[in-house]
């Protein structure tokens, strides 16, 4: 059988032929098509589903058979293929659940045996999968609680790997008594679950008497209270089969539980599941799943529909049953007599489900402030519980007919209250610049034409940026849809001072200024910082708490004095999970001031809305109460004066037609009781815009006006009128917006959510309506700034300094004009010069040999821009031709930062992305030989390369060519850097604009050392605020256009930036110096040249060899170094090879002395170095007689000024401190025999850890006294942020204790022997080291002194304990206060910052954790161990790669893992089909996870099977001749046909390391594919391939085993035709410590134990020839003596008194250990 030229194996034509005898319309015969599949793919589909663990990703998709059923309404391949994605959505489900398990669940955990590889997941995605779980387990509680004397069954349909049974029987054993857990699902899964409990005892440990059925059966595992049946829900006739085979249904009690599992399935089989449960007498039905309560069309709809689309995974029944209403009618139409259905949202705010204080742990559970997002989730997800019994739960009066479908408000009926309404027009403005994505920032009215918005999130990062849309009317036009307006913008800074922020407030005060006030970075670092605007920003004092999602209300307090006003700050949150109880009133007469509440007050909220209405008065409703709930009050507010104080007063409203008290539920209270709203007042009118409420508002009810009514006794009355739009397409989701009144024309900028793990939806165009009067079309544009300030119309004059002014042959321009518009336009930044405009070939030489850049225009001979047409180039390069092409996430690619990937593609897609307006570029590589040869366009590209000619004037390029490259960029620009080769770059199509800067800038650009790369984005409108040392650049730029040359020097940085949507060139890079680059390879032209790569090494040699000295005249002549250096660059007519050695140091000497560089560019910190700071930092080096080696700048501490007397405490400033840190760092470690034990803890009551250590040397009990550390506290203990290098809390060091009892904690162990207590060393070197107490400005100066007074008596105390006291040669250890706050520290000298403000790392701290994984993957870097077959680590993104350029895309990834198990037949060949269209994803059993004993018969032929398919693949043969017949013609005479020959793909065996798990399969191959037996393959892996790898003993064994059907035996006769012995294994294979060898550390360094030490055999046959054994006695035999050589016994060395015991030093061998290596290696 072959249908389109795919060949379909055996099996699989039975079953299709099979299924094509299926009848339509029964579900029956549905099922048939189920067994079909599970022919297909028994295991294989397990296999394939273990990719798809992201919850927030798609799976790759897989290609399904092209075969179509006449008779069915579906795709068997399709169906096939559905399935599989079902089952892949338990994947990605219990990933996100046990994410949940760990952060908000008590041990024990269950969900940790079916997850590989654990990830945190965000905290909106645990908060909402947290929700599903306890919905789910308050109806198992309510189930296994209700009294019965039946047996209960909980039956969970599609369970996947969900460990419900296992929860309930571990918490809840007595409960579970008399119950049966009964799990259904797809067989292959079941199967897999099964075996995963019968291989973990903390599961199968729950249940009695289990008993396992191997293989895929319907039934493979069963025990007293469980059952695992494999049976697909569609055919619940086999299911009830089953059942009734295991338990007796219709005589017990049943839950049947469906989370998310049903709605996969057609309407109609789900209905009938649902009609056959009812059929049975005492059932409950827990059904949870989504629904849609907005409509389709509603955002989050939308993009949870398209999400499981996209997945192959769609939600059948939603739109048949698309409320609450459908869905409990659907239950009453098939039989139950009761059913009770609410949205999730509903369950979260029921006390009787969710409790406050659950809700409130809930919140303490993780850092959470997406409030809007979490709504929205819930009210799309419900949960329906149905039931059969007449003792149930109450009878609902749902109907029992379905009700009409409204495809645009499917809401629940009983939402839909009779409010008034009226009708206003809404419309989108186009925007003519990309879309607008920002949310939770603020808009603002500028002036009267202009609208500010400033901060907020925008789609990577929080902002400080404002854009500046300027209104005017647009021109008529009849048409009424969204293009009515349009919209420009421009990006600003608004000042480098204000941080970065969300949910912050900008308020215009009555007097016409500006008020920014609080917000946040992350939701646990909130913002108290304060700005006011009055013609510039300048900072104010600070809200009394830091704060944010407050309101904040511009209020007039006097009827006469306009300038008696200020702003009020309502609400709001001081960190994730904690409220604001306190009102607060700014003036600029008074700064912040805390109102006082008479009367009742309303309960704290965050996210409300609030609006001043009169003087002195407004209205507050709506937020988030601090338990989660929606705040239901309307409450008026006025303020007043009382007894001299400023107090507030809160009165509940009336609202006309509804009860006076609201409650959520109530018509009015639905409406008003919203979060994240934005409440403005325009022209009188009071309009409230979108929020998130109790339920999904829609186009009648998402804007409200409040109109103002006669007041009643207690205060104002309001009415509520919603103002209905049309359904505008696309539909806003409005929250997070930001909302703004200009003019009676309401503005809505920005806004969108993060749509649960479906993804983010953002607002991208703004919306206009007005209230007033008919709606005038506007549009918005662009106005440019000079300066970065907005306010009150008052435009800044353009000045400029006397860098940026205009010069006869300069302009001034900004280096961030944007492409597509006129670039000249943006912020003025600094002097940009235009490239030299060469008129002839000859002219561009000359500046060639100037070093100056230049361009040639239309300089290209025979060209025509024709030729290069994005047609032509698909025609003449090849549509079908795989290419490398870099991915970006955005419009700037970072080399440094990598936010880019390499992906292979067809040129075709390639071209069709970027011309689609996708950020993405090819750099072309060699087509023979990528990573071994430079690109050579003529041979890359034959038939393009006719098209591309240089003029005959350039020719010595075309002779001293290194490379030339095709280059195709996309809407991308290219990072800034620099070439070493001269190079010309040829614009063939498009437009493209370049800047260059001379070499001379390089150290502007923090290129890091041995990099040519800078992530500095010269393009971005703030370059200069981010980077004011730009202001000292030399830009020019360049414009290309087609047949254009640019000539760029060596050295000179540059970046790209393309006009248009494409643009194509040849770049020509050619050798412009005799010798000098870089010897080796070079492929990319890129290396350093020589000198500099010997320099580097030598400055780590120069650098060495002042070890022996002093350090300070170690820094003294380092200094000096630095300095003839500098001149030396600055003044190349310093030759030493001109003049004598004499007169050129005298011309240096003379120039150190003069340059005015130097002298000005001399730091602090080289200063303090060069000993020339103020007297106070002299320090003398303790005499020999203290015993003291390690000495300090911070003593004596009486040179510094002393803050308390008693006990003392100091005070010392960021140089001191920085200056003392150094210090330390440079002095030698304190002698071993004099700090340990004591280090290790040697607890008096401990009689174990000192009986070892006492028996070696009693004096090593006693406290060191040799040596004096600095220890770094942080008041306050938030070390989150603000944190310096190795600072610690509080908490680490002391006992909870207060006042004069401070001690240091007692971390000595009280019982049990370590010698690795290395939880307890921040104490110890506490007790041996000056103590410096720091702040930052959140902690108050009284703060700081009250714990350096409890860390100075700790001190005292810990003096006397260790008798310190009374030892004149003791050290004394002071501590110390820093006098500047951690943000004065953090500019004065940032290198002492580990984590700055705003809680990220300094680019000084070392992430260890990140290191490690890159020396990791370095060490096991993937690399070639057969042709097409590579070994290596799973790919890490987060991990930068080595190769700069050109990384493999592999075809097929084959991961080793413990749970994997062996692949069938059918797997194999659907993967190698797959492969040649999407990249595979495959598992296959871990090293040491296939025991020989385990797999008597069955695993030879699967690993030898596995072996050839890997071969073949690689290799692109077809199936070998004879392995398969032809086969016999089917019924319609089709004959099979082959697969046609392909190229050989490309391989990767891999495991998380690239060192364990995948070494089995790894030495098999080898095995297999160089015919060699399994000790010669150990061997060849680990020294011909270079791959270090650990193997099991149970390994050996296996492979011993199976050598004969891996490696073919070759018989072996002589010429006399006797057959001769086979030769035996080596000697050493016998004797290996299990079955790993050496580690190479180094190229010519291993590190082994001391088996691997007593196998001189092994080592010889590795070649190492020479042995340094540590601590452990070797024990050779005299034959192995002998073997070695003893005159080669001079090649080991014991270090012999050496033990692993936490007391012996190995530092005193050190060097003769480095010797003998040393010497080795020179010989």
């Amino acid at each position: 059988m072959a249908v389109c030229g795919i060949r379909l194996p055996r099996r699989q034509q039975a079953a299709i032929a099979g299924a094509r005898q299926l009848r339509v319309g029964m579900g029956k015969e549905r099922h048939g098509a189920v067994e079909a599949l599970n022919i297909l793919s028994c295991q294989s589909v397990d296999a394939r589903v273990n990719g798809l663990d992201q919850a927030e990703s798609k799976p790759k998709p897989h290609a399904a058979p092209l075969v179509l059923f006449k008779s069915y309404d579906i795709s068997f391949g399709a169906f096939v293929h559905d399935h599989i994605s079902i089952i892949g959505t338990n994947n990605s489900s219990i990933v996100s659940k046990r994410s949940v398990e760990r952060l908000y669940y008590p041990e024990p955990h269950f969900f940790r045996y079916f997850v590989k590889k654990p990830q945190r997941r965000s905290p909106l995605i645990n908060r909402g999968y947290w929700l599903r779980m306890h919905a789910i387990d308050h109806v198992v509680c309510d189930f296994l609680n209700e009294p019965s004397e039946k047996t209960k069954v909980i039956l969970n349909l599609g369970c996947g790997y969900d460990p419900l049974p296992f929860q309930w029987l571990a918490k809840a054993k007595q409960l579970c008594q008399n119950t049966v857990f009964v799990d259904v699902d797809y067989p292959q899964l079941i199967a897999r679950k099964a075996d995963i409990i019968t291989a973990t005892p903390e599961l199968y440990g729950l249940l009695s008497n289990l008993s396992r059925n191997s293989g895929v059966v319907e039934v493979p595992l069963q025990s007293r209270n469980y059952y695992a049946i494999g049976c697909d829900l569609g055919d619940f006739g086999k299911l009830e089969t089953l059942l009734s085979k295991q338990l007796n249904i219709s005589k017990c009690m049943v839950l049947c539980t469906a989370e998310v599992s049903i709605t996969y399935m057609e309407s109609e089989p789900s209905d009938r599941l649902i009609s056959w449960a009812a059929s049975h007498s005492d059932m409950r039905f827990c059904l949870l799943e989504q629904f849609l309560p907005g409509g389709p069309e509603h955002p989050f709809a939308v993009k949870m529909i398209h999400h499981f689309e996209n997945l192959h995974t769609p939600l059948r029944s939603i739109f048949r049953y698309p409320s609450l209403t459908h869905q409990a009618a659907r239950f009453k139409q098939r039989g139950w007599t009761s059913v009770s259905v609410k949205s999730l949202w509903d369950i979260w705010r029921d006390p009787t489900i969710v409790s406050s204080e659950t809700r409130r742990a809930v919140d303490a559970a993780e850092p959470f402030d997406e409030w809007e997002e979490f709504i929205l989730f819930a009210c799309h997800y419900f949960l329906l519980v149905a039931s059969t019994s007449t003792t149930g739960s109450e009878n609902t009066s749902n109907p029992t007919n379905v009700p009409k479908i409204d495809r645009h408000t499917s809401r629940s009926p009983s939402l839909q209250r009779s409010h008034s309404y009226r009708k206003i027009d809404l419309r989108h403005l186009n925007l003519d610049t990309a879309p607008y994505r920002r949310r939770f920032g603020t808009t603002h009215i500028s002036d009267s034409q202009t609208i500010a918005f400033f901060g907020g999130l925008d789609t990577q990062r929080r902002t400080n940026e404002t854009d500046l849309f300027c209104v005017g009317q647009a021109p008529p036009t009849t048409e009424r849809d969204s293009g009515r307006g349009s919209v420009d913008l421009l990006q600003v800074r608004l000042t480098d001072r204000i941080e970065p922020r969300m949910c912050h407030t900008v308020t215009r005060l009555m007097t016409g200024q500006l008020l920014l006030a609080g917000g946040r970075a992350s939701p646990d670092r909130p913002l108290a910082d304060c700005w006011l605007f009055d013609e510039h920003w300048s900072k104010v004092q600070e809200l009394p708490v830091s704060l944010y999602r407050h309101c904040a209300v511009s209020v007039r307090l006097s009827t006469i004095n306009a300038d008696d006003s200020g702003v009020m700050v309502l609400g709001g949150k001081t960190s994730s999970h904690a409220l604001s109880h306190q009102y607060y009133i700014w003036r600029i007469s008074t700064g912040w001031k805390q109102l006082h509440i008479r009367g009742d007050k309303p309960a704290p909220s965050f996210g409300s809305s609030a609006v001043s209405t009169d003087i002195g008065a407004g209205v507050l409703f709506g937020g988030i109460t601090a338990y989660g709930v929606l705040q239901p009050d309307f409450w008026n507010w006025a303020i007043h004066h009382h007894d001299g104080q400023i107090c507030l007063r809160f009165t509940k409203a009336e609202l006309i037609g509804s009860p006076k008290a609201d409650l959520i539920g109530s018509p009015k209270a639905d409406l008003y009781a919203r979060v994240g709203a934005q409440l403005i007042e325009s022209h009188h009118h009071f309009i409230l815009v979108g929020g998130i409420g109790s339920y999904i508002y829609g186009a009648r009810d998402e804007i409200v006006e409040l109109e103002k009514q006669e007041p009643f006794e207690e205060g104002q009355a309001w009415r509520l009128t919603c103002l209905e739009t049309d359904n505008v397409a696309p539909r806003s989701l409005l929250v997070g917006h930001s909302t703004c009144a200009l003019g009676g024309v309401i503005f809505i900028i920005g806004g969108g959510a993060v749509c649960f793990s479906f993804g983010a939806f953002w607002n991208l165009k703004p919306v206009t309506f007005s209230v007033t009067t008919d709606h005038t079309p506007y549009n918005l544009r662009l106005i440019a700034y000079e300066n970065q300030v907005f306010g009150n119309g008052e435009h800044a004059d353009h000045r400029t300094s006397g860098k940026s002014r205009l010069a006869h042959d300069r302009r001034s321009t900004s280096l961030a004009s944007s492409p597509g518009r006129d670039r000249r336009k943006g912020l003025s930044t600094t002097i940009t010069q235009d490239v030299f405009v060469a008129p002839t070939s000859n002219a561009l030489i000359d500046s060639m040999r100037n070093g100056k850049s230049a361009v040639l225009r239309k300089g290209l001979s025979g060209f025509s821009e024709e030729d290069w047409s994005p047609t032509a180039l698909k025609d003449k390069i090849g549509a079908e031709r795989e290419v490398i092409v870099h991915k970006s996430n955005g419009k700037q690619m970072d080399f440094l930062q990598k936010n880019f990937v390499y992906e292979r593609v067809r040129f075709s897609t390639f071209m069709d992305d970027i011309l689609q307006g996708s950020p993405q570029y090819l750099r072309s590589l060699s087509n023979d030989k990528p990573s071994l040869e430079p690109a050579n366009f003529t041979s890359d590209f034959p038939k393009l390369a006719p098209d591309f000619t240089l003029p005959e004037e350039l020719s010595f390029i075309v002779q001293n060519m290194h490379s030339s490259i095709l280059r195709v960029s996309g809407v991308v620009n290219m990072w800034l850097h620099y070439d070493v080769m001269a190079n010309v770059l040829c614009q063939t199509s498009g437009s493209k604009r370049l800047l260059l800067f001379p070499p001379s800038d390089v150290s502007c650009f923090a290129i890091p050392p041995g990099s040519s790369s800078s992530s500095i984005n010269v393009f971005e409108a703030d370059a200069m605020p981010k980077q004011p040392v730009l202001a000292e650049t030399h830009p020019h730029e360049a414009i290309l256009e087609p047949g254009d040359i640019l000539y760029i020097p060596p050295l000179w940085l540059h970046t790209a930036a393309p006009l248009g949507t494409i643009s194509v060139s040849v770049n020509v890079f050619f050798r412009n110096i005799e010798k000098g680059y870089a010897p080796g390879r070079d492929v990319y032209g890129n290396r350093d040249v020589q000198a500099y790569e010997k320099g580097r090494t030598d400055l780590e040699k120069m650098v060495k060899s002042f070890d022996k000295l002093p350090r300070d005249m170690t820094g003294f002549y380092l200094e000096r170094l630095a300095d003839e250096l500098k001149v030396i660059a600055r003044h190349p007519r310093f030759d030493s090879n001109s003049d004598s050695p004499f007169l050129w140091l005298c011309h240096l000497s003379l120039a150190l002395s003069q340059d005015p560089f130097l002298v000005r560019h001399k730091s602090p910190e080289a200063i303090l170095v060069l000993g020339t700071q103020s007297p106070a930092l002299e320090y003398t080096p303790p005499s020999n007689s203290s015993g003291l080696h390690t000495f300090s700048p911070l003593s004596p501490a009486a040179r510094y000024s002393k803050l308390i007397e008693n006990p003392a405490v100091y005070s010392i400033d960021c140089v001191t401190l920085g200056h003392a840190l150094r210090e330390l760092a440079v002095q030698p470690f304190p002698d071993p025999q004099a700090s340990f034990p004591w280090l290790h803890g040697l607890h008096a009551e401990n009689h174990m850890q000192l009986a070892f250590f006492t028996a070696r040397n009693k004096t090593q009990r006693h406290t060191p006294k040799c040596f004096r550390g600095i220890t770094i506290i942080k008041a306050g203990g938030d070390l989150s942020k603000g944190r310096l290098q190795g600072a610690v809390s509080q908490a680490e060091i002391l006992e909870p204790s207060i006042g004069k009892d401070a001690r240091f904690l007692d971390v000595d162990p009280r019982e049990g022997f370590s010698v690795r207590n290395f939880q307890i060393q921040v104490v110890k070197m506490a007790m041996l080291s000056d103590l410096v107490v720091y702040r930052d400005r959140s902690t108050s100066v009284g703060e700081v002194h009250s714990l350096a007074r409890k860390m100075a008596t700790a001190q005292k105390a810990c003096r006397t304990k260790t008798g310190f006291a009374q030892d004149a040669n003791a050290p004394t250890y002071n501590t110390f206060v820093l006098s500047d706050p951690f943000e004065e520290v953090e500019k004065k000298y940032p290198s002492l910052v580990a984590i700055d403000s705003a809680g990220d790392n300094s680019e000084h701290t070392l992430d260890f954790f990140q290191m490690e994984r890159q020396e990791m993957c370095k060490m096991s870097e993937a690399s070639e161990i057969a042709h097409n077959v590579w070994l290596g680590p799973t790919p890490d993104a987060a991990i930068s790669r080595s190769a700069k350029e050109g990384v493999v895309a592999f075809d097929v990834l084959i991961e080793a893992n413990d749970l994997a198990t062996l692949p069938d037949v059918q797997m194999l060949e659907q993967v190698a089909e797959d492969c040649y269209t999407t990249p595979q994803n495959i598992d296959f059993p871990s090293s040491g996870s296939m025991l020989p004993q385990s797999y008597p018969k069955t695993i030879v032929n699967p690993l030898t099977r596995m072996c050839q398919w890997v071969h073949r693949l690689a290799n692109g043969e077809t199936q070998s001749e004879g392995s398969e017949d032809v086969g016999e013609p089917d019924s319609d005479g089709d004959i099979p046909m082959r697969p046609l020959s392909h190229t050989g793909r490309k391989i990767l065996i891999h495991c998380t390391d690239g060192y364990t798990e995948s070494s089995l399969l790894a030495l098999a191959y080898v095995m297999y594919v160089e015919q060699v037996p399994a000790h010669e393959a150990w061997l060849r892996m680990h020294c011909e391939k270079k791959r270090n790898f650990f193997a099991y003993a149970s390994d050996v064994v296996l492979l011993n085993n199976l050598q004969p059907h891996l490696v073919r035996p070759k018989p072996v006769i002589s010429r006399s035709g006797q057959r001769k012995s086979v030769p035996r294994d080596p000697s050493w294979w016998g004797r290996m410590d299990g079955g790993s060898l050496p580690s190479r550390i180094l190229p010519y360094l291993y590190l082994g134990n001391i088996y691997h030490a007593n196998n001189p055999e092994l080592l010889k046959a590795m070649g190492i020839t020479q042995l340094l054994s540590v601590g452990e006695p070797i024990n050779w035999t005299p034959t192995q003596i002998e073997n070695w050589g003893t005159k080669n016994l001079d090649d080991i060395m014991y270090v012999d008194g050496v033990q692993d015991n936490g007391v012996d030093a190995l530092s005193g061998e050190f060097e003769r250990c480095l010797d003998f290596i040393g010497k080795r290696l020179t010989d």
